[in-house]
């Protein structure tokens, strides 16, 4: 009996010693965002008409957003990416690919159209 005891005693200290070891919080890493804002700002200098299709509050690296412009009367959809900077602080988006006469399904996105002076948010 007293040995049995001493060998929960033990298994729990390794437990315990290996909980410790593997629970150090300074690894946690959060995943960097960007807020609809800062993306709006980004495109401060799109042309009037031009909108912006985002998917969720906040994106991510990965994550994909368009910008639609006439050009020309023809709708444009830009696809752009989210990605990181070359010196891995912070994100960036850069274009991918785009194609004409496409419409985008706004019910599945939060939809922003830039008017003379600002972007306002349709839906």
């Amino acid at each position: 009996m007293f040995k049995r005891r001493w060998l929960w005693f033990i298994m729990a200290g390794v437990i315990a010693v290996y909980l410790l070891s593997s629970g150090n919080s300074s690894s946690i890493n959060f995943q960097e965002t960007l807020s609809h804002r800062e993306i709006l700002k980004g495109f401060d200098s799109a042309l009037p008409g031009s909108r912006l299709y985002l998917m969720s509050d906040f994106l991510s690296k990965g994550d994909i957003f368009y910008l639609t412009r006439i050009e020309k009367g023809q709708r444009i959809v830009y696809k752009y990416r989210i990605d990181e900077k070359q010196d891995n602080k912070g994100l960036k988006w850069k274009s991918e690919d785009s194609w004409e006469g496409i419409t985008l399904p706004e019910n599945q996105f939060t939809v922003y159209e830039k008017t003379a002076t600002k972007w306002v948010k349709l839906k």
